[in-house]
């Protein structure tokens, strides 16, 4: 896992990037260092983050356990939303007017 960009323009100055080539080396020749792995959890971490955002970890030990978890009570959220409902008679008045005005004398030339 890359601990530090490689992509576009240094951010420090060229003049001070051990190792710097413009063309073969614009970060330097010196590799990125660090202990971080896409397997690593910082669960601390993750919790104090979770905190920050008003969301909650939840450390994944297998699918029943996350499937458990995202039925209980603490991933809920209730919110009462006023829902807009004016869109069914209008519905249903647009329905009446394209019968009468559509249907009604097809009709009257039937009979």
């Amino acid at each position: 896992m890359p601990h530090a960009s490689r992509f576009g323009l240094p951010i420090e100055d060229p003049g001070d990037i051990r190792g710097y080539d413009p063309r073969n080396a614009p970060f330097g020749s010196e590799a990125a260092v660090g202990n971080e792995h896409l397997s690593s959890v910082r669960e601390s971490y993750l919790k104090g983050l979770g905190a920050q955002t008003s969301l909650v970890y939840h450390h994944l030990e297998s699918a029943s356990a996350l499937s458990a978890a995202l039925q209980a009570n603490t991933f809920a959220k209730h919110i009462l939303v006023a829902a807009d409902v004016r869109w069914i008679p209008a519905l249903v008045a647009l329905l009446v007017v394209v019968f009468l005005y559509g249907m009604v004398p097809r009709m009257a030339r039937w009979l």
